[in-house]
């Protein structure tokens, strides 16, 4: 293990991270992670997408409010005097680096530190290693028992309550998953070196079109797209408000017609007619003390339907993507906006 000198959330230390692959990152590497995808990542590490800003994240605004509490707890659990929160690299792979919350002086084991919600830590307590946080950060661990060369280290998960509300894993050193990690991130290295894309994740990443006959035919869809959508929402708030009327001159001509059910005069026909209401059938069972489960539903649910949901952005360029690449094929496009009334 080679320790570096930086502060950790320091400019320097931004950089030296973007340079590498950080333990903090590797689970999307094994796709455990469900917040970004390797695609994403990508992007990020070759400068042509912008990483979201977490900053203002509640979660990640208590982490770092309560770290340094929770490495108390966390010390004081485990007893080995002070924990170090030191940056370092792999000796092996200078690429693998980790920025560690907590490294015991004595043996170098890697103590990660987190501090979750209520609801979070309750899903912790009652699923262990199944819950989606130590799911999520058993893969960090790992990375940062490798640079440690540890043959063990620790999650220590603090709920918002803090005292005795902590659970603490330990986490054995394992060959198979260590094998599975490396290759995943030396897989990804070699792309960033030959500056090789990742394939997209239809279900997670955004489509954008990425060479010019592509952004035209979508220019040309798109934009007519959306001025018909404009149009139609246009149109459904002059039908509201009709709907508004009519149902205010409906009540009158009721009152008019008193207990009649039909009317007819002047040219006009008006009739009255009741159906009853839907039933409530999850009621109806509950009353019953029928109970019905999630899979029983599913099997007797109808199929569903898409929806499309169109809006504007008011930029050209996809969501914290700053690709010149893409800025320059998407400037020779002329774009469709002749119409620009959904603005």
């Amino acid at each position: 293990m080679k320790l570096v000198d930086y502060a950790q959330r320091s400019a320097e230390w931004l950089e030296w991270r973007q340079g590498g692959i950080s333990a903090s990152e590797v689970s999307i590497l094994v796709d455990a992670n469900p917040h970004k995808t390797i695609w994403r990542l990508w992007m990020e590490k070759k400068g042509k997408a912008k990483p979201e800003d977490l900053s203002k994240n509640p979660n990640v605004q208590r982490g770092v409010k309560m770290e340094d509490t929770v490495r108390v707890m966390a010390e004081n659990y485990l007893d080995c005097g002070p924990l170090l929160a030191p940056c370092a690299e792999s000796d092996e792979r200078t690429y693998v680096r980790a920025s560690f919350d907590g490294l015991t002086i004595d043996g170098n084991i890697p103590v990660e530190l987190k501090s979750v919600s209520q609801k979070q830590f309750d899903l912790v307590e009652s699923e262990r290693t199944e819950s989606e946080v130590y799911q999520l950060y058993y893969w960090q661990v790992l990375c940062q028992m490798y640079v440690a060369e540890a043959d063990h280290g620790y999650l220590f998960v603090a709920g918002p309550n803090f005292g005795d509300q902590f659970v603490c894993f330990k986490i054995e050193a394992n060959e198979q998953d260590l094998t599975k990690l490396l290759k995943a991130i030396d897989e990804f290295q070699k792309k960033l070196i030959n500056n090789k894309q990742p394939k997209k994740d239809a279900q997670r990443d955004v489509f954008y079109p990425e060479d010019e006959a592509q952004a035209t035919r979508w220019s040309r869809t798109s934009w007519t797209l959306a001025d018909t959508a404009a149009q139609i929402k246009e149109l459904k708030g002059q039908i509201e408000m009709l709907e508004v009327r009519k149902k205010l001159l409906a009540q009158d001509a009721v009152s008019e017609m008193g207990e009649f059910l039909t009317a007819d005069a002047l040219g006009v026909a008006v009739t009255r007619s009741f159906r009853p209401g839907n039933v409530d059938y999850s009621a109806l069972l509950e009353a019953k003390g029928i109970t019905v489960t999630d899979d029983e539903l599913e099997a007797h649910r109808k199929p569903g339907s898409e929806s499309v949901l169109i809006r504007s952005t008011g930029r050209d360029m996809p969501k914290r993507v700053c690709d010149e690449d893409l800025v320059a094929v998407y400037e020779n496009i002329d774009c469709f906006r002749e119409s620009d009334s959904f603005f």
